[in-house]
């Protein structure tokens, strides 16, 4: 799959964001907001770059049981189709970038969210790992740099997280005890490549992906089905960041992105683990409870099962390196 660029850059902004999040008041039921990105590429040298695929691709919301989308604007011509995970993303039809032009690429969508109502979750009632539909269980099989079920270090530690619960089969109880493993020796930062989570485990920093993706692959290893969900969240904050020597300019306003773990536990099904924004160490249930994505808040962008989004944001940022290209992005939410 296409990593959407847009995305690269601002995933690790999400770390520290807690004392950012804005909350309006009132308890509303749902939020309509108006979204936007435009990216310009410059090209300062001397000869025309051929943009790779993945920086012609632009993400748009999903609608979804919580979540409602249209997109309302854009520039340049473009397809709308989805990606090989069912995601909706806009296809701009423009490959190349004259010597010293430069390129815009811009939407605008409307997008709705609700107040997802939170389940009743008690360990006593969650089911076992037999209750997991045995077609979810082939996530728990798959290997890459990014899903590194097959590495013996991980292995060992979602072993011995699971012998310390006595090789509990209790699904609810096996999630909360991997995301406090996470949660108490992760230390939250933030960098601007993904790690994969054996770097995660051995260096004890990750940020919201990184700590993410570490809890799906301990999941993973013994048998639960998790996956990487990727989103927007409202902040009322602007923040303006430089990557890599200034080439990258990004300037958000009242949005920021994150990724958390969804996490299958019978008899629930899907449920938000966010460990950089609800984990609690001493409230086992605050990382699904907390989810910002619960709310109106927090809309998902994008569900990552079988990509390898480690490997996919390395070799993208390489190639931007190389291409001679600036890039100055502005991504702004605001509240209808």
């Amino acid at each position: 799959m296409d990593r959407r660029h847009v995305l690269v850059f601002i995933l690790i902004l999400t770390v520290y964001l807690a004392p950012l999040l804005y909350l309006p008041d009132g308890n509303p039921k749902e939020a309509e907001y108006e979204y936007s990105i435009s990216v310009i590429f410059r090209n300062t040298g001397d000869s025309p770059v051929a943009l790779v695929p993945s920086m012609r691709v632009l993400n748009l919301f999903p609608n979804a049981t919580w979540q409602s989308s249209r997109l309302t604007s854009t520039k340049e011509g473009y397809i709308i189709t989805k990606d090989n995970e069912n995601n909706p993303v806009l296809n701009v039809n423009v490959v190349n970038i004259p010597d010293r032009a430069n390129l815009t690429l811009f939407l605008s969508e409307r997008v709705t969210k609700a107040v997802q109502e939170k389940p009743s979750l008690d360990f006593a009632k969650s089911g076992v790992l037999d209750d997991i539909p045995s077609s979810l269980r082939v996530q728990s099989i798959q290997n890459s740099s990014t899903w590194q079920t097959e590495n013996p270090e991980l292995r060992a530690l979602a072993n011995e997280t699971w012998n310390n619960m006595g090789r509990s089969r209790n699904v609810l109880r096996i999630a909360t005890s991997l995301a406090d493993w996470v949660g108490k020796n992760i230390v939250p930062t933030d960098h601007d490549a993904p790690y994969g989570p054996l770097e995660t485990y051995e260096s004890r920093i990750g940020d919201c992906d990184d700590q993410a993706v570490l809890l799906i692959t301990l999941l993973r290893i013994l048998g639960v089905p998790a996956y990487l969900q990727v989103g927007a969240l409202w902040t009322g904050q602007s923040v303006k960041d430089e990557y890599w020597n200034g080439t990258v300019v990004s300037m958000l306003t009242n949005v920021a992105y994150h990724g958390w773990a969804m996490v299958y536990i019978p008899p629930w099904g899907w449920l938000p683990f966010d460990m950089t924004l609800a984990w609690q160490s001493e409230q086992a249930l605050a990382v699904t409870r907390n989810a910002p994505v619960l709310t109106e808040e927090a809309f998902p962008m994008m569900d990552l099962t079988t990509t390898d989004w480690v490997k996919e944001g390395r070799d993208q940022k390489g190639w931007f390196q190389k291409s001679g290209l600036t890039s100055h992005e502005e991504h702004t939410e605001r509240r209808i």
